[in-house]
């Protein structure tokens, strides 16, 4: 357990959601898309704030807005490019409060299949949160799961939908 300022008690709660999709294009097309990730998710905040836009250490804030769920403003930094194959973001909370902190890692890649491209996606999250049951706890994390996993399969097929409309 963690001691925070404000003496609520706080745990870490760990999630990893990953797979796959096969998309019927070239892996250059696929990776134009995977970059330009406005135009395949209802951000309703995208703003620069450091950084050389599509390079590491590019910093931005972003609200995404998905049927259902509403996430609180939060940064996005690049943390790794490798150029028509893999970026990493690191996720953090704009305004982190005490018993509802987090950071996390998105992950994306793409990779020739022949004349398609193999989509890969891995979402490594902690969240800190108060202190609760084992239970409660367990049925929080396959909660949050249930709702990454749902969030994925509405922007994964907007994204698969715009990359093979070429």
């Amino acid at each position: 357990m963690i001691e925070v300022t404000s003496g609520m008690t706080t745990v870490p709660v760990h999630i990893l959601v990953e797979g796959s999709r096969r998309f019927a294009c070239p892996a250059a097309a696929a990776w134009r898309h995977v970059l330009n990730y406005t135009s395949w998710q209802n951000y309703s905040i995208s703003e620069p704030v450091a950084g050389v836009p599509g390079t590491e250490g590019e910093v931005v804030l972003l609200r995404k807005d998905e049927e259902g769920v509403t996430f609180p403003p939060y940064f996005a930094r690049t943390i790794h490019l490798d150029p028509g194959k893999r970026v990493i973001w690191k996720t953090y909370p704009r305004d982190p409060e005490p018993g509802n902190d987090y950071f996390g890692f998105v992950d994306f890649a793409v990779a020739a299949e022949g004349e398609a491209t193999r989509f890969s996606y891995r979402f490594l999250y902690e969240l800190i949160v108060p202190a609760a049951p084992e239970a409660e706890l367990a049925r929080y994390k396959t909660d949050l799961i249930a709702a990454t996993e749902s969030v994925n399969e509405t922007i994964f097929t907007k994204l698969q939908r715009l990359v093979e409309a070429r």
